[in-house]
């Protein structure tokens, strides 16, 4: 009996959680006007934790293609799977987003921000 592979099973999909906390930080970013700096530091915590979790989830997807190439080629063969090859792109704007407005513009978040439109159109054109 062989041991269950986590690591083989992760599929792209899982970026759509750091998309959902990058809205969610954005959310309380506005919130500010009503809820004070508070709103702001929720916003920045939640913020941090999406860039953690997309490192993390970056790592773990290399690591699942150098070891189960077949695995990632199933998920991009896949009718349904195939579409959240996309979620690595908007993870990527949406993060250069969440940096610019709680940091403000900066060189970094316009080579994110570039990084993520270029992957986009090669992930729409794929």
């Amino acid at each position: 009996m062989t041991s269950p592979t986590p690591l083989k099973s992760l599929m792209p999909g899982w970026l759509s959680v750091v998309m959902g906390l990058c809205g969610l930080s954005l959310a309380w970013h506005s919130a500010q006007r009503v809820f004070g700096d508070m709103a702001d530091g929720v916003a920045l915590v939640v913020a941090a934790l999406a860039a953690l979790l997309f490192v993390a989830l970056l790592v773990a997807s290399v690591l699942r293609a150098q070891r189960y190439p077949a695995a990632l080629a199933e998920d991009l063969r896949h009718l349904a799977r195939h579409a959240f090859v996309a979620a690595f792109p908007v993870a990527l704007l949406l993060l250069a987003a969440v940096g610019v407005a709680l940091f403000g513009p900066s060189l970094s978040w316009n080579i994110l921000w570039w990084l993520g439109t270029l992957t986009q159109v090669w992930a729409t054109v794929w």
